[in-house]
């Protein structure tokens, strides 16, 4: 049931019963007034009681038109609002939406406090308004599932991005990057082509925003990450480096592990610049490693624009993480 309308059946059944005691209230002074009439004979005290009866039923009577009227009017006016909220609605769509890899390379996983060699996942693309009218508080959740024959699936999430305002003819470019995929399970998905033939690694995307007239809205859509066969021996290559990295330098990770666990800062700071100095003829530059990029195409038939209330618009961003800059790049 509409939780708007729970307000509205509880003053309807408020004033049906109302309605109900009058007119009992009514009939019952009518028949006290026949009652005295038959009883006692008197005319005179017959009038009045009869009069306030059928007053009585005529009140509860225009309680029924008068309401009838008000909620008319008020379903009126509620069909106008929607009226001018679905008229001013904007329209946020996603364009050019691509799926990057990079190459894997070494990083310091600060939650966690060890080093990680791995690959990093991006989403981007352009996020525009189709509609004259502006969207405010635009934002963006996506994830990344994938499956295989079982129907076993695993998840890797991203933070929620937000947009302010977004204009008619304004575009915002998107950089979404994914969780850390340790055990390399999109690597295996992208490389069993059996099963991307028939069941592509998906992403879905949520945006949910908000009209300045007091609409909220929510897209959902699913979306393909479609395999590159070109570049499969550069994906076959980097699933074995990292495959491989782990066991071949299990004992220097352990101990920059150990060092962090224990605090030692410097003393980590130390080994790992020497440690990368030993390694760095293997690794890419920072920021300056091959990128492979895959299409990211629209799934038919998974499209659904809804309106929901603010309610639901505030518990549906309730949980949700936003990105936060750790420090400025500031001497």
């Amino acid at each position: 049931m509409d939780k708007k309308s729970e307000p509205k059946k509880k003053i309807l059944n408020e004033i049906t019963i109302t309605i109900i005691i009058l007119i009992l209230f009514g009939l019952f002074l009518v028949g006290t007034g026949v009652y005295c009439f038959i009883t006692d004979n008197d005319c005179l005290s017959l009038v009045p009681v009869i009069s306030g009866g059928f007053l009585v039923i005529i009140t509860a009577v225009y309680v029924i038109t008068t309401s009838k009227q008000h909620y008319a009017m008020r379903d009126q006016l509620l069909e106008m609002k929607m009226d001018r909220v679905m008229k001013d609605q904007p329209l946020p769509w996603l364009n050019d939406l691509q799926f990057e890899i990079e190459q894997p390379n070494l990083y310091c996983d600060v939650p966690e406090n060890k080093y990680v060699f791995i690959s990093k996942f991006r989403l981007t693309g352009v996020l525009e308004n189709l509609s004259p009218y502006p969207a405010p508080c635009v934002d963006l959740q996506t994830v990344i599932e994938l499956s295989n024959g079982s129907n076993e699936k695993r998840y890797f999430t991203a933070n929620t991005m937000r947009i302010s305002a977004l204009t008619h003819g304004d575009s915002q470019k998107i950089h979404i990057s994914y969780s850390i995929d340790e055990s390399q399970y999109l690597f295996d998905k992208l490389r069993d082509k059996i099963q991307c033939n028939t069941n592509f690694p998906i992403i879905r995307i949520r945006l949910i925003y908000r009209t300045l007239s007091g609409g909220f809205f929510v897209i959902n859509n699913v979306y393909q990450i479609i395999p590159n066969y070109k570049k499969d021996t550069i994906i076959k290559d980097w699933h074995t480096q990292l495959v491989q990295f782990e066991t071949k330098y299990k004992d220097e990770l352990d101990h920059l592990a150990t060092l962090l666990v224990n605090g030692q800062i410097e003393a980590s700071d130390k080994y790992y610049d020497d440690f990368i100095t030993s390694i760095e003829p293997s690794l890419p530059e920072m920021n300056m490693g091959e990128i492979v990029k895959l299409n990211v195409v629209e799934k038919p038939g998974h499209l659904i624009i809804q309106q929901v209330s603010e309610e639901d618009y505030n518990n549906i961003l309730k949980n949700a993480s936003y990105s936060r800059r750790l420090r400025d790049n500031k001497d």
